[in-house]
């Protein structure tokens, strides 16, 4: 190889490696980004979806502008800027080796989106302490399993209000994966994929949380805190809390469970649970008590299929006061226990379309 050729094909390398490690600022150079167009992914179903609190449904960053990042810091401005935004997320998103940060704020009337088949969270999470948020298309992971209190994947908090999170990938959190536990309501959780992960999703994170005693008392059921959709979401190798539920008046449908080594779906004091055709498959117990004889929690199943090693499959009927029926409050048309069995695996986790 002549000298000549050997040095136009250096400095090509030498260029082509300049590009690939320099950042691309996330909003002089847009067109670095590729041809992604936000989708129209339509409307929540669930909870998410009721008209209440000054709020039609979840909307999310809806007629706001649309931002891309596609670093750590940018991410970080734009997630607690002020108003309503989409903001755009690519690649892997890597903080610095020196950060301590686990979780970034996200505050209200965003919609955080992975871009193409979906962006990475690199060993951080979200805190959503605003209301009206959507989050969608991330793969999301802090640090490995583990029982470090507060370091949850996505935790709720301030009450925060219409939350959909929806197509998205989360294991190896070192707290819960899902957390909707500080006196949040009308929240849905679709579409998503756990593994990999301890404890998973938490409704209400004490047996005394006072706003929430307080709240039950209140005849509308709207008025109560943890009213949270749980639908076609994908549970595999994980132990417990798929949810773990408190109070509230929560609608889980349209599950896949699979090896949890624990239980799939936890009872606690004054849970008020509707279980409909999901899959259990080796889910070892499918409900398993943790209330008590003064705040009894209760479960109604109804069309859902236990297979393989699943014990404690008998629902837990609350008193003719306490029946509730999610159809009063939004529509839905569940599919059938089956198609769960033989299809949410097409369709549960980031860069998965929808059936």
């Amino acid at each position: 190889m002549n000298k000549n050729r050997f040095k136009i094909l250096y400095l090509m390398f030498i260029c082509i490696f300049l590009l690939g490690i320099i950042p691309v600022n996330s909003q002089e150079n847009k067109d670095a980004f590729g041809t992604f167009v936000v989708p129209d992914f339509g409307n929540p179903i669930g909870w998410a979806s009721v008209n209440y609190l000054g709020q039609d449904g979840t909307t999310g960053g809806r007629d706001g502008e649309t931002v891309h990042v596609n670093t750590f810091d940018d991410l970080k401005v734009q997630l607690s800027s002020a108003g309503k935004k989409i903001i755009v997320v690519y690649g892997r998103i890597v903080k610095s080796p020196d950060s301590k940060v686990l979780s970034l704020n996200v505050a209200g009337n965003k919609t955080v989106i992975g871009a193409f088949n979906g962006a990475y969270l690199d060993n951080f999470g979200l805190t959503i302490s605003g209301s009206n948020v959507i989050v969608k298309n991330l793969d999301i992971w802090n640090g490995g399993m583990g029982d470090n209190e507060g370091y949850d994947g996505i935790s709720l908090t301030n009450e925060s209000h219409h939350i959909w999170i929806d197509h998205c990938t989360v294991h190896e959190c070192l707290d819960g994966g899902i957390d909707p536990s500080k006196q949040n309501k009308f929240v849905t959780v679709s579409y998503c994929y756990f593994y990999k992960q301890d404890k998973t999703m938490l409704i209400s994170g004490k047996d005394n949380d006072a706003p929430a005693i307080k709240a039950m008392k209140n005849k509308d059921i709207r008025d109560t805190y943890y009213t949270v959709t749980v639908h076609h979401c994908l549970f595999s190798d994980t132990y417990e809390r798929h949810p773990r539920v408190r109070f509230g008046y929560v609608h889980v449908f349209n599950n896949y469970y699979e090896n949890t080594k624990d239980y799939a779906i936890g009872v606690g004091v004054n849970a008020n649970i509707v279980s409909e055709a999901n899959y259990f498959n080796n889910a070892n117990v499918a409900f398993r008590k943790f209330d008590n004889n003064e705040n009894p929690g209760f479960v109604v199943d109804a069309n859902s299929i236990f297979d393989g090693k699943t014990y404690g499959i008998k629902s837990i009927p609350p008193k003719k006061s306490k029946l509730w029926s999610p159809s009063k409050f939004y529509t839905y048309t569940p599919h059938d226990a089956a198609w769960i069995r033989d299809n949410l695996k097409n369709f549960a986790g980031m860069g998965k379309p929808n059936p």
